[in-house]
């Protein structure tokens, strides 16, 4: 019955490339969202860096506008002054401007901030609109690269399944229902050998018993503890 174990080793090693592919098929696709999540982080802050800079420049705007306000109130004031009937109102008057000219110098400093914040913001911008472009044409070409290794991997999942039927002949239908139920529930290795009486699956120990009976190989031989296919070449 080594013969079986054989041909079962053989299966093994077919349902690994299997499943090498059937990940692959699984990964590509979470690359792209990767890719993808990339992107959208750098067009979220494009549009968060777009806002404030709308939003600084429109700041400006209205700082600007009050500066207007000031110097028309200024003028105004130069006016009453050149008919100021006494020197105390004529001071007054020089005083009201004084401080009309001191909260125009500190609203245009603010005014300044905010344009100077919001071309920053705009460069920025600008910059986070480049590497946008950037990434969406190699997010592009990645997506058409995947969608052709996708297509190969498919292909040959095919091919494979064709020839999987094929080492299943001779097999016992005992010993491949076993196989079966352990590839879906631990994945690959399901069969694996006994070396100094351990499990080479999980490493754990075996009796003299299961390895005799693994050795002959005319039953299914499981491990006690990680439930995969056992088979021995020597005590």
């Amino acid at each position: 019955m080594r013969e079986v174990v054989d041909k079962l080793l053989s299966l093994q090693e077919l349902d690994e490339k299997i499943l090498r592919i059937k990940l692959e098929l699984i990964n590509g696709p979470r690359r792209l969202e990767q890719d993808n999540g990339e992107l959208s982080g750098h067009q979220a802050r494009y549009e968060e860096l777009s806002h404030q800079a709308k939003e600084a420049m429109r700041a400006g705007e209205r700082k600007n506008f009050d500066l207007e306000g000031i110097d028309q109130k200024v003028k105004d004031l130069n006016g009453k002054l050149m008919t100021a009937r006494s020197n105390k109102e004529y001071e007054a008057l020089k005083m009201e401007i004084a401080g009309h000219r001191a909260d125009y110098e500190i609203l245009e400093e603010e005014a300044l901030q905010q344009w100077s914040v919001g071309e920053k913001r705009e460069g920025e911008a600008e910059a986070e609109q480049a590497i946008i472009l950037r990434l969406e044409d190699e997010v592009a070409q990645r997506k058409a690269d995947w969608q052709t290794e996708a297509n190969g991997l498919e292909g040959e999942l095919e091919g494979l399944a064709a020839d999987r039927k094929g080492r299943t002949q001779g097999i016992p239908p005992s010993w491949i229902d076993t196989y079966e139920k352990i590839l879906g529930k631990v994945g690959c290795p399901a069969v694996v050998e006994i070396v100094d009486r351990y499990c080479q699956g999980c490493q754990r120990h075996v009796t003299v018993h299961d390895v005799t009976r693994a050795i002959k190989g005319t039953e299914v031989v499981q491990c006690k503890a990680c439930s995969r296919i056992l088979y021995a070449l020597t005590l």
